[in-house]
């Protein structure tokens, strides 16, 4: 192989490699922006709240936003999200010493009355990735939904198990009340995931119709 064109080669792997490295940093950037996103969503809808008297956990958004977490990122970075948002959440209500969403000052929001819901985000977000990925469908949608749903609500009022010493008192207190709020919000995702995957489907046909 002559110099000339064994130096054209170089150029052209070192371009490549280049390529390719800018990729993977885009890649990284966007990733962040997802995850963060989503920290953020998270917090907001956190600040959604309706306390009930005599129930020891409050009404909040912040289920539709682990469905909407699940639904739009990979599961792992759904679960990063959501362990993110573990972090700053505790973080925020022991600096403010104030209750923020389903956190309470100082630790004891993370052992306290609603930690097992926190815990059941991290899962949750994950799970519903992997099952809304089997098949772009509204049954599928469903289904994840459901799932991410009851994983929340089962590590929730698990924990008030713990707490309370009464299965009963438990659901009582961290299941029934929350039922059709739950539903609600599982409706509302899985319509935005629709809607979503619907715009995209008919962005990407008009792409290919364009000439």
């Amino acid at each position: 192989m002559s110099g000339g064109a064994s130096d054209r080669l170089s150029f052209a792997d070192g371009a490549a490699v280049a390529q390719v490295r800018g990729v993977a940093r885009a890649n990284r950037v966007s990733a962040g922006t997802q995850i963060a996103a989503f920290v953020v969503l998270t917090a907001l809808a956190a600040q959604v709240q309706i306390r009930v008297p005599g129930l020891l956990v409050p009404v909040t958004l912040q289920s539709l936003a682990v469905l909407l977490c699940g639904y739009a990122l990979s599961p792992w970075r759904a679960c990063i999200a959501m362990s993110a948002y573990l972090v700053a959440g505790s973080v925020v209500a022991g600096a403010t010493g104030g209750a923020w969403g389903l956190f309470t000052p100082g630790s004891v929001g993370l052992f306290g009355p609603t930690a097992g819901y926190l815990a059941g985000f991290v899962i949750a977000a994950p799970a519903v990735s992997v099952l809304s990925r089997r098949r772009d469908g509204l049954a599928t949608a469903i289904v994840a939904g459901l799932a991410g749903t009851t994983i929340i609500f089962g590590c929730g009022v698990a924990w008030l198990i713990v707490l309370l010493d009464s299965a009963s008192a438990a659901v009582a207190q961290g299941l029934v009340p929350f039922l059709p709020g739950a539903g609600l919000k599982l409706a509302a995702a899985v319509a935005a995931v629709q809607y979503a995957r619907t715009a995209r489907r008919t962005g990407r046909a008009a792409e290919g119709g364009s000439v």
